[in-house]
């Protein structure tokens, strides 16, 4: 009995052994893994406008299921546009307004736009254009090619609409970044490169004595 046991262990422990060798070999193999159980591992799917007889219409694409509600909206307008979830207003998600760029911010600009305008600027523009929108930043000076200063007088003139989208869609070296900032933060970057800009050429003596005071030992860049 007991040799019987010692026979099935060491059988045991071979055949584990080979499956390991089996598994765990160094070369690249072309061929798939052997998959016991493949119902979790491979499951079915449809390409759009593809043929499909699962369902009595032989039909891959499917309408939406009746007496539903799209995510965004209550069971009571479920039937009305929802203009987050389709961005809808050309003004808000494009900085359009009758197909040019907006002249005005889709919102109100409040102090806590400003703020946070300026900490997403920080985040996602100060790499290359600086905090203070000199254009003087790391990047740059590790040899790409510098973004102008925000403050020209071209991107003054430039409207709001215009910046918003140059933000959505990037230019020239500067990249895209819609996928990355909502659509209203990026008007809150606009909001603080405008504060930017009025910072800039404002006569000392229109600022009060504590300001004044706080840039007597700062230099701004050229």
């Amino acid at each position: 009995m007991v040799a019987n046991l010692r026979t099935l262990a060491l059988a045991s422990a071979c055949a584990g052994a080979a499956l390991l060798a089996v598994g765990c070999g160094s070369k690249t193999k072309t061929k798939p893994p052997i998959q016991w159980q493949r119902n979790m591992y491979d499951t079915q799917r449809a390409d759009p406008q593809e043929e499909y007889t699962w369902f009595p219409d032989d039909r891959a694409m499917r309408r939406p299921v009746p007496d539903t509600v799209p995510r965004g909206r209550s069971a009571a307008d479920s039937t009305r546009p929802d203009p987050d979830l389709l961005a809808a207003d050309d003004h808000l998600y494009r900085g359009l307004v009758d197909g040019k760029p907006a002249e005005s911010f889709p919102m109100p600009v409040t102090r806590a736009l400003l703020e946070r305008g300026q900490r997403q600027f920080n985040i996602f523009c100060a790499a290359c254009h600086d905090r203070a929108g000199s254009g003087q930043a790391i990047v740059p000076r590790r040899g790409l090619a510098p973004p102008p200063k925000l403050w020209d007088e071209r991107i003054r003139k430039q409207a709001v609409g215009y910046i918003f989208q140059t933000i959505s869609n990037g230019r020239a070296t500067m990249p895209p970044y819609r996928h990355s900032i909502p659509p209203r933060d990026r008007w809150a970057i606009v909001a603080y490169v405008r504060a930017l800009q009025a910072s800039v050429g404002v006569p000392v003596d229109q600022l009060d004595p504590e300001t004044r005071k706080k840039i007597q030992t700062v230099e701004m860049p050229q």
